[in-house]
């Protein structure tokens, strides 16, 4: 039973779900476990410098401006999907199992909180980003040109991804039909 859900978690951590729609708020019941960031006191005891309020407050502007919190949450209702669907076929069929996949489902919903991820995430962007770039990047997604390139960019994400697996799976297809008469035992042509 451990074995599926190490499994579900290297298949909810690859990052390899699409957004298909925004999920449901439900509310956190329980926040997730604190990390140590820089503004907290290290183990060692010596004092790692503050935050800066007005930073972290543009940070988090500048994630909902650009839709980060929306496309996570569009990420977390993809995966949870790909729970269901990955309980569904590991658990043995019945009502028992559906009951369970319910239940996992529900639970994971109410401890997990969007609001929660963002405070852990708002250092990273703290740690890579200048105050300045953060104010640059504000003003950028605030003008026309940064709100059109929020409008666009979903379909450029879409039809750049559309156009890398068509690539892959030529040149796939390639590699494999030069390799065919060195390696038979590998690359059978018909099935047994």
């Amino acid at each position: 039973m451990k074995e599926w859900l190490f499994l579900f978690v290297v298949v909810l951590n690859s990052g390899s779900v699409q957004a298909q729609a925004p999920a449901r708020e439900t509310g956190a019941v329980q926040k997730a476990p604190t990390v140590q960031t820089p503004a907290e006191p290290s183990k060692a005891g010596s004092q790692a410098p503050k935050r800066n309020a007005e930073k972290e407050a543009e940070i988090r502007s500048l994630v909902e401006m650009t839709g980060g919190k929306q496309l996570t949450a569009q990420l977390l209702q993809a995966s949870l999907e790909q729970m269901r669907a990955f309980l569904a076929a590991s658990l043995p069929p019945g009502e028992k199992s559906k009951t369970f996949t319910d239940l996992f489902i529900q639970k994971f919903q109410e401890r997990f909180s969007l609001d929660a991820l963002l405070d852990r995430l708002v250092p990273v962007y703290d740690r890579y980003l200048t105050a300045e770039d953060v104010k640059g990047l504000l003003k950028f997604y605030g003008s026309p040109l940064g709100q059109r390139m929020l409008k666009v960019q979903p379909q450029i994400g879409r039809e750049t991804q559309t156009i890398g697996f068509e690539m892959t799976k030529t040149v796939s297809n390639q590699v494999l039909n030069e390799l065919k008469a060195e390696y038979p035992e590998f690359l059978r042509t018909e099935k047994p």
